[in-house]
């Protein structure tokens, strides 16, 4: 019944090893182990432990195979976001059709966000808030960051977040998504004097967002004389330098999130209404107990 090591002349791996390239030492190892590994099965004398080992190691193959089916996908759509199908399927040497079907192509309107395959996230970060010598994070941005992470997960595209410190004044390079407001960094405000639709200021001792064409304001109902559980958030989308920069500013944190949660849920429709232009809107939205309940578009948006 042995075969030793002439069990491989009828493999599917047979001959693997010498069509890959010299660098693929991952691939050869892997080959050698299984080759091993099978050969050690094929070698034990006792029918019985020989089929209750093949058995279990074909049994933990299987399991195995999710694992590398996925981190075979994340890599591809990883090399998708730098090259064409193409270029990858001559890469894998597989047909641009193996490719399509291995990883879908993204839905159209992940390029709201841009077409890098990497998106930016910045989050505010605030100082002097307690005795504590550090920066601190408002609970309600970080939700509105990880709401944005997950959704760009969803789309394919990596996310690296960063933080927003008081006197910053740049994005950084790539396709970014800004959750600040003008009070917070400077970096917000010459983002909002670009946008000929809006603008944020404050007045009165509150913050609102005004339309430029006619003038009308937008409070957050949060601020008013009987407060409502309700808030506003300016939403934008720029092109500058080749790059996108999606930009969020509640009128307060929990306003961001609301922003937040009405892209996830409209991206789609957002973006068959603006395709890739620079756009601005102000989003509403509800909550109870720190958890957005409901959110709608007030005005926009404004294509520019």
């Amino acid at each position: 019944m042995a075969v030793g090591a002439d069990w491989s002349r009828g493999s599917k791996l047979a001959g693997v090893s010498e069509d890959i390239d010299d660098g693929a030492e991952i691939l050869r190892r892997f080959i050698a182990a299984y080759t091993e590994t099978v050969a050690a099965i094929d070698k034990l004398e006792d029918p019985g432990k020989a089929a209750r080992v093949a058995h279990q190691v074909y049994d933990a193959h299987q399991k195995l195979r999710p694992d590398l089916a996925d981190l075979r996908t994340r890599w591809m759509k990883a090399a998708g976001a730098r090259m064409t199908n193409k270029e990858l399927a001559v890469a894998l040497q597989i047909s641009e059709a193996r490719v399509s079907q291995l990883v879908p192509s993204p839905p159209p309107y992940r390029a709201l966000f841009g077409d890098s395959g990497t998106v930016h996230i910045g989050y505010p970060v605030r100082h002097g808030i307690t005795d504590l010598d550090r920066p601190l994070v408002a609970g309600e941005d970080a939700a509105t960051t990880d709401a944005l992470s997950s959704l760009l997960s969803t789309l394919g595209v990596e996310v690296d977040r960063f933080q927003v410190v008081a006197d910053e004044t740049k994005v950084p390079d790539g396709d970014t998504v800004l959750i600040c407001g003008p009070k917070t960094a400077p970096v917000a405000g010459r983002l909002i004097e670009r946008d000929p639709a809006l603008t944020m200021l404050e007045e009165g001792g509150r913050w609102w967002i005004e339309v430029t064409s006619s003038a009308a304001r937008y409070g957050s109902p949060s601020d008013q004389p009987e407060p409502q559980q309700s808030d506003v958030a300016y939403l934008a989308r720029h092109v500058m330098d080749d790059r996108v920069i999606i930009h969020i500013a509640g009128i307060h944190s929990i306003g961001s999130l609301g922003a937040a949660h009405h892209l996830a849920g409209h991206v789609a429709a957002l973006h068959k209404k603006v395709r890739k232009t620079q756009f601005s809107a102000i989003i509403r939205c509800t909550f109870e107990d720190r958890r957005i309940t409901g959110t709608d578009m007030l005005a926009g948006p404004f294509t520019w």
